[in-house]
């Protein structure tokens, strides 16, 4: 009820001042807390609807400031966010081009603003969506190269600071995939890296025992370990 009251607040404070940016992005703000609510509540098709609203704000702003990087980071993740919702409703071909969307407008702000390592978190993330809805798709090569660019950001941040977390959880999700596709194909070393993913996904557990995410990724690296374990006799 309150997320509903602040978006129907923040459209009426828009129209009052057509001229005020800031007053216009609060009507994203607004969509944006509802779809995140509706999604936690497995109401997807409400979710998509707040989200595509506010995708169509976000392509009317970045056509009048194209070189606003923090809007086109938003606008990537609204992208983000249905893309995930279309995986998560089984709409793959519809998931893949939304993250790559997301994924080139990452690179454009980690190419404008090199030392800002926000981009380079967020190219990583954008990276490793993609490749996980590509390899569900089938198209393990376009998968493979995007987790060989995640790999190098994630070991480029968590060599700068291993104590951070949500690096070392990134750090983890690549060795799982390359895990995964070294066991797609067989590969000898397939099983040293899915033991390699387990031990930094189980470090990033003892941190944060709490985090669901965290905690989901192990439960993955683990059965991975379970399958070439099986496979291995």
């Amino acid at each position: 009820e309150w997320f509903r009251r602040y978006r129907d607040s923040a459209i009426r404070l828009a129209a009052l001042d057509p001229s005020n940016f800031d007053w216009q992005k609060e009507q994203a703000y607004g969509y944006h807390n509802l779809a995140v609510l509706d999604e936690s509540l497995g109401r997807y098709a409400e979710a998509e609807r707040a989200m595509r609203a506010q995708a169509g704000l976000y392509r009317k702003w970045l056509q009048e400031h194209p070189e606003d990087l923090e809007l086109r980071f938003e606008a990537a993740n609204v992208s983000s966010w249905l893309g995930s919702l279309a995986m998560r409703q089984g709409r793959l071909a519809e998931a893949e081009p939304l993250f790559t969307e997301q994924v080139e407008a990452m690179r454009r702000n980690a190419t404008e603003e090199p030392r800002n390592v926000r981009w380079q978190e967020y190219l990583l993330d954008a990276l490793l969506l993609l490749a996980d809805a590509q390899a569900q798709r089938g198209h393990l090569e376009d998968a493979r190269v995007n987790v060989s660019h995640a790999s190098a950001i994630a070991e480029a941040l968590s060599a700068q600071d291993p104590a951070n977390n949500y690096w070392r959880l990134s750090l983890g999700r690549v060795r799982f995939w390359q895990a995964q596709f070294g066991a797609m194909s067989q590969s000898p070393s397939s099983s040293a890296l899915a033991a390699d993913a387990a031990a930094v996904l189980e470090a990033a557990h003892s941190a944060e025992p709490r985090n669901r995410h965290v905690l989901n990724w192990l439960l993955r690296a683990r059965h991975l370990q379970a399958d070439l374990s099986l496979s291995n006799g």
